[in-house]
Parts: C-alpha cells; sequence; structure tokens
C-alpha cells in the first residue's frame, strides 16, 4: 500500500503500542487518533513489518468516548488522549486479554485490573533525548523531539528543570556527547536526580555534567559511556 493513501476506515480494536486495528481490503491497518467503533479517514504514513501504519485525518463518525486533546497527542506516549480515561482504562483490559488469548494461548483472567493513576503528572521517571541544543521526549515512532514539559506527564516543577536543561544545552554546555538523561523524581516531587547517558567520554562532558549538577531541583548527577 502506497504512502500517503487516504482511505476510510472502520476501526475494530485496540492493538499494542496504542494505534488501534482496522481492515481495508481485508488487510490489517494500524490507525492512530481513532477508536474502536469509529469510522475515520486515515492517512498512511509508511509500514512497519508489512503493515501499513496510518493517521486519523478526519472522523465521520465518532465515539461518545472521543473528547479533545489538550496536548501533543504523538508526543512521549499520549497516543490515547483522545479518549475518556475510563475508556482508556477499558482498552488496555482488551489488550492485557488480547495478549493472554493470542500470545500466550491461555485464557484470560477474569477480571483484569488496570490501576488507574493521576491524568497529569503521573510519571516519576523519564527518558529525555538530546539532539543538538534540543533536550525531549521523541515523537511516537520517530527519533524526532518533542517538548516533553507540555505532555502533562510529569509534574510542574519537574517541567520547569527540563526547561532549565534545554536553556543549558541551547546556550551554555559546550558540544558534548550526552544523548539521553534518565530523570527520576521522589513521590513527593521534592528532589530529583538524573543519569546521562554518553557516546563517549571527553573533557567537554565533565563542564556539561558539572553544570547540569547545579540545575536548581537536581540534587544528584551522574553518568555513563553507552556500550
Amino acid at each position: 500500500m502506497d504512502s500517503g493513501a487516504l482511505l476510510e476506515l472502520a476501526i475494530e480494536r485496540p492493538a499494542v503500542g496504542g494505534r488501534m486495528i482496522a481492515r481495508h481490503d481485508g488487510r490489517v491497518i494500524l490507525v492512530s487518533g481513532a477508536i474502536p467503533g469509529e469510522r475515520v479517514r486515515a492517512r498512511v504514513a509508511h509500514s512497519r513489518r508489512g503493515v501499513p501504519v496510518a493517521s486519523t485525518e478526519e472522523v465521520i463518525l465518532a465515539d461518545h468516548d472521543r473528547r479533545p486533546v489538550l496536548c501533543d497527542p504523538s508526543c512521549g506516549g499520549n497516543v490515547f488522549s483522545h479518549i475518556a480515561y475510563s475508556r482508556q482504562l477499558s482498552l488496555k483490559r482488551e489488550i492485557v486479554a488480547d495478549a493472554f488469548a493470542r500470545i500466550g494461548r491461555l485464557p484470560p483472567p477474569k477480571d483484569i485490573t488496570i490501576a488507574p493513576s493521576f491524568e497529569q503528572g503521573y510519571r516519576l521517571r523519564a527518558r529525555l533525548y538530546v539532539a543538538g541544543k534540543r533536550v525531549g521526549f521523541l515523537r511516537s515512532g520517530s527519533h524526532h523531539l518533542c517538548d516533553a514539559a507540555k505532555t502533562g506527564q510529569l509534574s510542574t516543577e519537574t517541567g520547569k528543570v527540563i526547561g532549565d536543561l534545554q536553556s543549558l544545552f541551547s546556550s551554555h554546555i559546550p558540544d558534548s556527547t550526552i544523548r539521553a538523561i534518565d530523570l527520576a523524581e521522589s513521590v513527593d516531587g521534592e528532589q530529583r536526580v538524573i543519569h546521562c547517558w554518553l557516546d563517549r567520554e571527553r573533557p567537554a562532558d565533565v563542564t556539561a555534567l558539572s553544570s547540569l549538577g547545579a540545575v536548581s531541583g537536581i540534587g544528584g548527577v551522574s553518568a555513563s559511556v553507552r556500550r
């Protein structure tokens, strides 16, 4: 199927990874931005392992659980942001049940409990990627960075810390080999530590790590070279 093709699809069920399953002429299509039961027009972006991957461009028949999107849906795991939270939990139960039946060849448990969390600021750990002078999450299915602080997944204070990290990489840190930063926050939100992943160790990295350790809100810095 050609990239760029615009298809009218009936959405069937959720797939692992946040996309939904639809079929076109009997062929499975993975669709983002849709809900089971909807009819949408979606454009094929690319194929992954022979399966076309498409993004919703128009909702022809909307599900009652569709809601306005307040953030970037393709940034860092926000693929369900257009779906009411109670329905999100239901879809996750379907995904777990399917894994038991289809992959494990086991009868799924009768009562699958998906523990809910806060919809905002629920992540205490995050991996940030560094590309040139930018710091952020990866956009879904790509290596392009997006603004982690605007996803709503991290606390307000952690968002400010990421903003300060961004400022350092933009103007104060010399060229370093830091390619990713693992950030962990305490349960009370009072402390944060980061671990930096380097491509290789250079003198410039020592300066960079010292600068990161001076950022308000960061209580510790460690680093290692990726093997």
